[in-house]
């Protein structure tokens, strides 16, 4: 493998790394405005490159140059144009090569922004530059993981070079998202003179097994700001990005132009492409200007009062659900399905895991499921990603700074690495010992069903032994029945082969699913949904054990065909039944896709 290649590898894997702490960067985005959107920014510009590496094209600098969105995508994907320009387009370059790039790709990122900040991610490209030109002529594992370090403690202290970021209790996302994925592009430089243990570490960046290091980030990661505050500021409305091509230099007329029709001007120009970012008031007037320069090839516009939105939502969401205290409380995550009043009316709060919607990270619980459908239907193709560790960590916060004990009933281990990710954090958590992790096995319905049952038992519930044990219990007992109505978004997802795909739907087949020790297993096969209901309802009316049965109805997009459902099982049942009618879980929709529906039973 070449260094070319080695280097488009690392840098999807800095980008996997950015995307998955996309959220918490929109989270902490304070500077320049409070917009909620550093994260997707970032993330977005990041694809631009992604996806133009995955096409086979070679001159990728230009279509980051095209992707980049927002204040932050639009330095970062200047800082790249300049890096990638510099290394050329050969297969070779060494790390005197790299060198010289990055010091290139710093200094116009600084030239791109026409009101340049210390504090920001420009700070940490100045530190990139320093430490590589001070490192020894062989750049091995631990060169790089001191770099990682040293990157680390530059972002940490960007607080103490921006107010604005210390009376917000955070540090500069910006900065924090160039760390995070500068961390992973330069894993190529170790993969120069060791290519198999270096392509081994860039495999586990990418995939997530490592991330960049957070250091002392972790303790300025906590937003202090209110939306209010957030509300109160002297903004201009709107977020644009123009692409332009000109036929000549427009030299210092362009940003003469721009600076007088708004504010957070940021130009890239490469040969005869011009990229710029503004704040404005009038989009039309910025579109018009844009013309007299070239060729407008592009217009993005962002209504930035719909960043406040987001910021209001995420401070709302900052603390736990509000309820009497308890010695015993029970937490899941958002890979069960579990209805937000249901949750709410037993003290359930849940990790939130992310959709990945246009370049935008999604909380699972703020998705507008029917416009998701809607797309999947019409063919577009969405992905999930967990939630990083420092979101983790808030969230734990959030759990134990109240007294007693709380029971995580988890994601199946075989699904996602979010149990994990949470058992390494509590792990480290002063009071991580107050967290019982159980492993459901399981997701989506019976994983929600164990939880409910298990919360509702702890509102009456004093001995933490006793609520252990049936919560363990449930895991053991509780079933779900998954009728999926076509395979072919398991199979857009990777989650299956296309072929077997292909085939299955040639016949019709209409899998139920559930889940087993080792991940999802087929209870049966149809080639209807009412088949699988039939099938469906003989094994509830059998479902073993004592107690009264609880059943959770599940849908996707076909809550009318649900409810019909919940009709035949009330007439067939010959006795009595708890009934939750609750969406699909997100993770589990996007994945299994719309008409999806499910029944998970257990006995209470």
């Amino acid at each position: 493998m070449t260094p070319r290649e080695m280097l488009m590898k690392a840098f999807c894997a800095g980008a996997a790394d950015l995307n998955r702490r996309s959220a918490l960067l929109d989270r902490i985005n304070v500077f320049p405005v409070v917009d909620a959107d550093t994260g997707a920014n970032m993330s977005q510009t990041l694809k631009a490159g992604i996806d133009a590496i995955e096409s086979g094209r070679r001159d990728i600098a230009a279509d980051i140059l095209l992707g980049a969105r927002g204040n932050s995508g639009v330095i970062l994907a200047q800082f790249l144009v300049g890096f990638l320009d510099t290394l050329g387009a050969g297969e070779s370059f060494d790390l005197s090569d790299v060198r010289k790039a990055v010091s290139t790709g710093r200094d116009l990122a600084y030239e791109a922004v026409s009101d340049p900040h210390e504090g920001t991610m420009l700070t940490v490209m100045t530190v990139l530059r320093d430490t590589l030109n001070r490192s020894a002529q062989t750049f091995d594992t631990s060169s790089h993981t001191a770099m990682e370090n040293t990157l680390a403690q530059a972002v940490r202290t960007t607080p103490d070079l921006m107010p604005r970021l210390r009376e917000a209790g955070v540090v500069d996302s910006g900065a924090l998202g160039f760390h995070v994925f500068i961390c992973g592009l330069t894993l190529a430089l170790p993969a120069l003179d060791d290519p198999a243990g270096g392509i081994a570490s860039i495999e586990a960046r990418r995939t997530g097994e490592t991330v960049a290091p957070m250091g002392e980030i972790a303790l300025s990661i906590d937003p202090g700001f209110l939306a209010s505050s957030a509300a109160d500021e002297s903004r201009l409305r709107y977020c644009m990005n123009v692409a332009l091509e000109t036929t000549g230099d427009p030299g210092d007329n362009l940003t003469t132009t721009f600076e007088s029709l708004g504010a957070s001007l940021d130009i890239i120009r490469r040969k005869n492409l011009i990229k710029l970012h503004v704040h404005c008031n009038d989009p039309e007037a910025v579109r018009s200007a844009s013309a007299r320069f070239g060729k407008v090839i592009s217009v993005d516009v962002e209504d930035m009062s719909e960043g406040l939105v987001r910021v209001k939502a995420m401070s709302a969401e900052t603390s736990p659900t509000a309820r009497a205290s308890r010695p015993l409380r029970v937490m899941s995550d958002s890979s069960m399905s579990l209805s937000e009043e249901l949750a709410k009316k037993h003290g359930v709060d849940r990790l939130e895991n992310y959709v990945s919607v246009h370049g935008r990270m999604v909380r699972d619980g703020d998705l507008d499921r029917d416009a998701l459908f809607a797309k999947m239907r019409d063919g577009h193709i969405f992905t999930t990603a967990q939630t990083s560790p420092e979101e983790v960590r808030l969230f734990l916060d959030g759990q134990l700074k109240e007294p007693g004990n709380v029971i995580y009933l988890a994601v199946g281990r075989p699904y996602t690495g979010t149990q994990e990710l949470v058992r390494g954090v509590a792990a480290k958590h002063p009071e991580g010992e107050r967290l019982i992790i159980l492993d459901t096995s399981a997701a989506s319905g019976q994983q929600g069903l164990a939880v409910l049952a298990t919360a509702i038992r702890a509102q009456r519930e004093n001995d933490l032994n006793a609520l252990v044990e049936f919560a363990r219990d449930q895991i053991k007992t509780c079933v779900e029945y998954l009728v999926i109505d076509t395979l072919k978004y398991l199979s857009a997802t990777g989650r299956i082969g296309k072929v077997k795909a292909a085939f299955a739907g040639a016949l019709g087949v209409r899998p139920i699913v559930g889940h087993g020790a080792n991940g999802a297993i087929t209870h049966d096969k149809v080639r209807s949904h009412e088949a699988a209901l039939d099938k469906i309802i003989d094994k509830v009316s059998k479902h073993p054990g004592e107690g009264r049965l609880m059943i959770m109805l599940e849908h996707t997009d076909n809550l009318e065909w649900v409810e019909q459902v919940r009709t035949r099982l009330e007439s067939t049942l010959q006795e009595p039944a708890d009934f939750h009618l609750c969406p699909l879980s997100s993770t589990s929709s996007v994945h299994m896709g719309p008409g999806t529906w499910g029944i998970a039973v257990t006995r209470v």
